[in-house]
């Protein structure tokens, strides 16, 4: 059985206007890597899909705005 429940998965509020990052401390899933061998591990990343883009307002990582057609992005 795979384990798909993550680390943390705390979510963010953001005010009107600003801006939040979303670190490990908010969204984490390395707890999926447990049964790979840690030597191994850096050839891994784990994928995320946003599957409900905000109504108002972006999601952008690392400058790119995730986007209907490019949802995904990588721990």
């Amino acid at each position: 059985q795979h384990m798909t429940r993550l680390v943390n998965n705390a979510g963010a509020v953001v005010a009107e206007g600003g801006s939040v990052t979303i670190d490990q401390s908010k969204l984490d899933a390395s707890n999926l890597l447990a049964s790979v061998p840690e030597s191994k591990r850096k050839d891994l990343h784990i994928m995320y899909r946003v599957i409900s883009l905000p109504l108002h307002g972006v999601l952008s990582i690392r400058g790119h705005n995730l986007t209907r057609n490019h949802p995904d992005f990588s721990q």
